[in-house]
Protein backbone atom coordinates (compact mmCIF):
# COMPACT_ATOMS: atom_id res chain seq x y z
CA UNK A 1 0.00 0.00 0.00
CA UNK A 2 2.87 2.29 0.74
CA UNK A 3 4.17 2.01 -2.82
CA UNK A 4 0.78 2.89 -4.30
CA UNK A 5 0.47 5.90 -2.00
CA UNK A 6 4.01 7.11 -2.72
CA UNK A 7 3.67 6.60 -6.47
CA UNK A 8 0.51 8.68 -6.60
CA UNK A 9 1.97 11.32 -4.28
CA UNK A 10 4.77 11.73 -6.83
CA UNK A 11 2.46 11.90 -9.86
CA UNK A 12 3.29 15.51 -10.76
CA UNK A 13 7.01 14.74 -10.77
CA UNK A 14 6.35 11.57 -12.78
CA UNK A 15 4.34 13.42 -15.44
CA UNK A 16 6.90 16.23 -15.61
CA UNK A 17 9.66 13.65 -16.15
CA UNK A 18 7.69 11.04 -18.02
CA UNK A 19 10.45 9.87 -20.35
CA UNK A 20 12.94 9.32 -17.53
CA UNK A 21 10.34 7.68 -15.29
CA UNK A 22 9.15 5.19 -17.90
CA UNK A 23 12.72 4.42 -18.94
CA UNK A 24 13.70 3.69 -15.34
CA UNK A 25 10.65 1.54 -14.64
CA UNK A 26 11.19 -0.48 -17.82
CA UNK A 27 14.85 -1.08 -16.94
CA UNK A 28 14.01 -2.10 -13.38
CA UNK A 29 11.23 -4.40 -14.53
CA UNK A 30 13.57 -6.19 -16.91
CA UNK A 31 16.14 -6.59 -14.12
CA UNK A 32 13.49 -7.93 -11.75
CA UNK A 33 12.32 -10.44 -14.35
CA UNK A 34 15.80 -11.95 -14.31
CA UNK A 35 15.69 -12.35 -10.53
CA UNK A 36 12.20 -13.80 -10.25
CA UNK A 37 10.24 -16.39 -12.20
CA UNK A 38 6.98 -14.77 -11.13
CA UNK A 39 6.86 -12.23 -13.92
CA UNK A 40 8.94 -13.84 -16.67
CA UNK A 41 5.94 -14.44 -18.89
CA UNK A 42 4.39 -10.97 -18.55
CA UNK A 43 5.27 -7.77 -20.31
CA UNK A 44 5.41 -4.63 -18.19
CA UNK A 45 2.03 -3.50 -19.54
CA UNK A 46 0.51 -6.87 -18.69
CA UNK A 47 1.95 -6.74 -15.17
CA UNK A 48 0.63 -3.21 -14.62
CA UNK A 49 -2.79 -4.18 -15.95
CA UNK A 50 -2.93 -7.26 -13.71
CA UNK A 51 -1.94 -5.13 -10.72
CA UNK A 52 -4.63 -2.53 -11.43
CA UNK A 53 -7.23 -5.28 -11.82
CA UNK A 54 -6.25 -6.94 -8.55
CA UNK A 55 -6.23 -3.63 -6.69
CA UNK A 56 -9.73 -2.74 -7.88
CA UNK A 57 -11.34 -6.18 -7.58
CA UNK A 58 -10.00 -7.34 -4.21
CA UNK A 59 -11.64 -5.27 -1.46
CA UNK A 60 -8.91 -6.29 0.99
CA UNK A 61 -6.55 -3.91 -0.81
CA UNK A 62 -8.89 -0.97 -0.29
CA UNK A 63 -9.21 -1.79 3.40
CA UNK A 64 -5.44 -2.19 3.82
CA UNK A 65 -4.78 1.03 1.92
CA UNK A 66 -7.26 2.98 4.04
CA UNK A 67 -5.72 1.63 7.26
CA UNK A 68 -2.25 2.53 6.01
CA UNK A 69 -3.26 6.10 5.16
CA UNK A 70 -5.04 6.58 8.48
CA UNK A 71 -2.24 5.13 10.59
CA UNK A 72 0.98 5.80 8.74
CA UNK A 73 0.57 8.90 6.63
CA UNK A 74 1.48 12.17 8.30
CA UNK A 75 0.40 14.20 5.31
CA UNK A 76 -2.41 16.68 5.76
CA UNK A 77 -3.47 15.89 2.18
CA UNK A 78 -4.35 12.20 2.46
CA UNK A 79 -4.91 10.44 -0.86
CA UNK A 80 -8.10 8.38 -0.95
CA UNK A 81 -8.07 4.86 -2.37
CA UNK A 82 -10.27 5.84 -5.32
CA UNK A 83 -7.99 8.76 -6.14
CA UNK A 84 -4.93 6.52 -5.80
CA UNK A 85 -6.42 3.95 -8.19
CA UNK A 86 -7.48 6.59 -10.72
CA UNK A 87 -4.03 8.18 -10.67
CA UNK A 88 -2.29 4.79 -10.82
CA UNK A 89 -4.26 4.10 -14.01
CA UNK A 90 -3.26 7.50 -15.44
CA UNK A 91 0.39 6.83 -14.63
CA UNK A 92 0.15 3.36 -16.18
CA UNK A 93 -1.02 4.92 -19.45
CA UNK A 94 2.48 6.34 -19.91
CA UNK A 95 3.78 2.85 -20.76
Amino acid sequence: MRHLYDLVALKDIIFNNCFLFTKLVKELYEQDKKRSALSEDKTLKQAISATAKKLTEDKAFENDYTKFVQNMSYSTNKISFSSAINNFKKISETF
